[in-house]
């Protein structure tokens, strides 16, 4: 979406009067050090103390509750699975195992903390620019001449550093003051178009990666080019794909871009927690399926989309299921976590996020009770009935006949080696065995009934 929407700028031409960092990004841009960890701390100290020398800096970190939808992304991500006991005077561990492992990070966010916030730091670095830490508690940190000052008119119950860094990045644009945004994410991204269409008027705002000689993003004029489009941005971003939300193959960022830019479409009331889930997803449906091409933006619903693609691709060539459009069923729990999201994001600039229940809008919990999405609400088959009965599974040598064979969570049939019948040992298949028994107990209590 960047690529698609960036109007970029000479950052050399640009002075600015308070820098938010994303520390999730600028940790993964920094050289990782051998030896102690105190040698990170140290060269990540030795950053923030140059950056003061010229502006205030706001550091924003990420929160980490093992509950929330964000929590499940994180997951996914992880490549690490040991848990260090991280300390200054140990051996700093690799740059994944620290920063993919969430308690590892918890860690290492809480040591940087620790040594920033010492007097004999923030005395010194503080001296000319004030240093703010958010994300680590609801109130920021505010550090001026080694004062430690509460920001309660900052306060966020946020979980998320993206919006920590769109709220504290528009609050300072408010004061007409100049903002350098270091981050690389395009959810931020987003988030800044759609506020600083909404709240602000003409301050000089830049955003940038981490890592030298990337572009630097001016959101002034990137807000003002895509004026159209600003107020649904976040809906536009959210649908197509995002932390929280799959992406749907085939539609990219700059496809849903495009169809937006036609003006002929609203979604409006995705991330509109008032609006009516049937309106919601009447929005979500037309911008999809005009996103899937012409032959299709006509169709009411993602089914009928579906099948007319199927039709036109299977006369031409073979196609994968994969790059047809989803079914109704499936799209309508990725329009539920999508219109979470963009309401969590719509709330950016308030205390605190709305009070939704995530099991509402396309996610479960797990024995654990760990949020994880839900493909289909629960009760819909894989299939039509007349299809599941023609399905094999493809287990060849032990014929389903050992508890490890799962045969992609449906039962089996007689066309498969087992035959589907007492010496399957896949539970749906007994499942499916036990219920059609009830059925038929149930159809022959009726003849008798009725003296047949």
């Amino acid at each position: 979406m960047k690529q698609s929407l960036q109007h970029t700028i000479s950052e050399r031409n640009c002075h600015v009067d308070v820098v938010v960092w994303d520390v999730s990004a600028v940790l993964w841009a920094t050289a990782w050090p051998s030896g102690k960890l105190q040698r990170l701390i140290d060269n990540f100290k030795a950053r923030v103390n140059y950056v003061l020398q010229t502006a205030d800096l706001v550091l924003c970190f990420d929160r980490y509750n093992p509950t929330s939808i964000k929590a499940f992304t994180r997951t996914q991500r992880s490549r690490a699975s040991r848990v260090h006991n991280l300390h200054p005077d140990r051996d700093i561990p690799g740059k994944d195992v620290c920063l993919t492992n969430t308690q590892n990070k918890i860690q290492l966010n809480a040591l940087i903390t620790e040594s920033l916030i010492k007097p004999d730091f923030a005395t010194h670095a503080t001296t000319h620019h004030s240093l703010t830490i958010a994300g680590v508690c609801n109130s920021p940190l505010e550090i001026t001449n080694g004062l430690k000052i509460e920001r309660h008119d900052l306060s966020s119950s946020h979980e998320e550093a993206d919006i920590i860094i769109a709220q504290h990045a528009i609050a300072t644009s408010l004061l007409d003051k100049a903002v350098h945004v270091v981050c690389d994410d395009t959810d931020v991204l987003a988030l800044l178009i759609h506020f600083y269409h909404s709240h602000c008027k003409g301050s000089t705002m830049i955003m940038s990666s981490p890592i030298k000689d990337r572009a630097v993003i001016d959101i002034k004029a990137t807000t003002a080019a895509h004026s159209d489009i600003a107020p649904d941005i976040l809906a536009i971003h959210g649908l197509s794909g995002a932390d929280t939300v799959s992406s749907l193959y085939g539609i990219g960022k700059a496809t849903v871009v495009k169809i937006a830019k036609q003006g002929k479409l609203s979604l409006n009331s995705i991330g509109n927690i008032k609006a009516e889930m049937e309106t919601v997803k009447t929005q979500a449906t037309s911008f999809i399926c005009a996103a899937y091409g012409a032959s299709v933006k006509s169709c009411t619903s993602m089914t009928e989309c579906r099948v007319k693609l199927w039709g036109l691709k299977t006369g031409i060539t073979s196609s994968k299921l994969c790059s047809l459009p989803p079914t109704d069923a499936a799209f309508l729990q990725h329009v539920l976590r999508a219109h979470l999201q963009v309401a969590i994001w719509k709330s950016a600039l308030h205390e605190s996020p709305p009070d939704i229940d995530p099991t509402k809008y396309g996610w479960d919990k797990d024995h654990q009770g760990n949020l994880i999405p839900r493909t289909v609400a629960p009760g819909t088959l894989d299939a039509p009935p007349e299809i599941l009965h023609l399905i094999r599974c493809q287990c060849k040598t032990s014929e389903c006949r050992t508890a490890a064979c799962n045969c992609a969570n449906i039962g089996c049939t007689v066309f498969c080696l087992c035959g589907g019948g007492d010496l399957c040992k896949n539970p749906h298949t007994r499942a499916r065995t036990d219920g059609n028994d009830d059925d038929d107990d149930d159809l022959q209590c009726t003849d008798n009934g009725d003296g047949v």
